[in-house]
């Protein structure tokens, strides 16, 4: 994916439990593998915008909408993806 430039936000579940953050239709149950992660987040892919939350060895949902930062040094060109990258957890 660094090769192609192709972002992603992976959120990976521990010890907090992040099912407030799903969407009952962005549910899934799909076991973890790199080309599955290069397909969901592939441009042209339904699934590519948001994150994915992963558990264990499975992808636990897709289209997760994350919260995003109120920090000033992010510059306002950057979307929501790298905005909730700079989110503090």
């Amino acid at each position: 994916m660094a090769t192609t430039k192709t972002g992603a936000l992976i959120v990976i579940e521990r010890n907090n439990n992040l099912d407030f953050l799903i969407a009952h239709d962005h549910r899934t149950s799909i076991t973890l593998s790199s080309s599955i992660i290069q397909s969901i987040f592939f441009k042209n892919s339904p699934l590519h915008d948001g994150a994915i939350i992963i558990e264990k060895n499975s992808i636990k949902a897709t289209r997760i909408a994350l919260p995003v930062t109120e920090q000033a040094n992010v510059p306002q060109r950057f979307g929501l993806r790298h905005r909730a990258a700079h989110w503090n957890y």
